[in-house]
């Protein structure tokens, strides 16, 4: 996979971040979005992991289980080439 090859390939992790919160597994999309955020903060992926982890800080725990977090998806729905 592309992870295995280059780890800290911040589309990547963005993307998986976003397949995680639209199946509404806001922790693992908040695991994937630091790591984008962590591995390259300034790229176009870096900054939308940003905003994605901001959407879920303002969704409260108890409920983020049913959140639509389609808004934190990028323009691609799958991983990054």
């Amino acid at each position: 996979t592309l992870l295995a090859n280059d780890p800290q390939n911040a589309e990547a992790l963005y993307n998986l971040g976003a397949i995680y919160a639209n199946q509404k597994d806001a922790a693992r999309a908040r695991q994937y979005w630091s790591r984008a955020i962590a591995s390259d903060p300034q790229s176009e992926s870096g900054q939308k992991a940003r905003q994605g982890l901001e959407t879920l800080r303002m969704i409260p725990v108890s409920s983020s289980a049913g959140a639509d977090l389609s808004a934190t998806r990028g323009r691609r729905a799958g991983v990054a080439k």
